[in-house]
């Protein structure tokens, strides 16, 4: 009976210590997460598979690399275009379209003129909103950069594939045009007619109660080149070709032109 009873008692303590055992074994094993069943807002511990990247428009977009420092000289071979004879009045729209040729649309000023530009009468609105008159006609007014620059946005959106911007550098001190130059932008700026006086000279009230000041002598050409050490810049000028102007005066003349500037790139 004695051995009976010492026999069993060692059975006993053998189940429990298993038991024991194995509670311990299964604590141990890894957990595997179901995806199918995460809660919602509870990340998943699987890994994410690797995506090609999405072809974003912020990623196809051109970005203006602009130069640190800006080098005494610089010069861009830009071909002027030449206004007359067809478009006396036009040298804003001559303007745009000598740098679209640069950048190698072959547009013509006179498809700018007859498909792009927004016109307006005398007494309508601002020459900011509108080329008032007509490029055609040698008593027109004319306009300011915001007409450029939306007829150059209207043109760039019926090339298929362009990824061009238009810049308003509008405001813009001398040395940061000068830096747009020497980065191999050509600038698009409003000055006046062979860097004659100018005048501001008010014309009417627009319906919205805005004034409409013309300034006379107004002109716009584009800016390629500069050399600091001659104290010259460059133009590409509608009404001379290549012409080279005093860099004090030119940038007077820009400032008494409002700092009006467009780049396209």
């Amino acid at each position: 009976i004695l051995v009976l009873f010492i026999f069993l008692l060692c059975r006993g303590c053998d189940g429990k210590k298993s038991a024991t055992q194995g509670a311990i074994s299964t604590a141990s094993v890894p957990q595997t997460t179901d995806d199918s069943h995460t809660e919602p807002g509870v990340a998943s511990t699987t890994p994410a598979l690797e995506t090609q990247p999405v072809q974003t428009e912020a990623a196809t977009t051109r970005q203006l690399q602009l130069t640190d420092s800006v080098p005494d000289a610089y010069s861009i071979a830009v071909t002027p275009v030449l206004q007359n004879p067809e478009l006396p009045t036009g040298c804003e729209i001559t303007s745009l379209t000598t740098v679209l040729n640069y950048l190698g649309f072959p547009v013509d000023k006179t498809d700018i003129a007859d498909n792009y530009i927004t016109y307006a009468d005398s007494g309508s609105t601002t020459f900011d909103k509108a080329f008032i008159g007509s490029p055609y006609d040698p008593t027109s007014f004319g306009c300011f950069a915001p007409v450029i620059q939306e007829a150059a946005e209207k043109y760039l959106a019926d090339q298929p594939g362009s990824s061009y911007q238009v810049y308003d550098l509008t405001g813009s001190d001398q040395q940061t045009v000068l830096q747009y130059v020497a980065s191999g932008y050509p600038v698009i700026i409003w000055v006046s007619i062979n860097l004659m006086d100018t005048e501001g000279v008010y014309y009417w009230t627009d319906p919205e109660g805005n004034d409409a000041v013309w300034i006379v002598n107004e002109h716009c050409v584009v800016l390629t080149g500069y050399d600091q050490n001659a104290g010259t810049v460059t133009v590409a000028d509608p009404l001379n070709g290549t012409t080279v102007y005093d860099m004090n005066l030119f940038f007077q003349r820009y400032q008494e032109l409002q700092q009006q500037a467009l780049v396209i790139a």
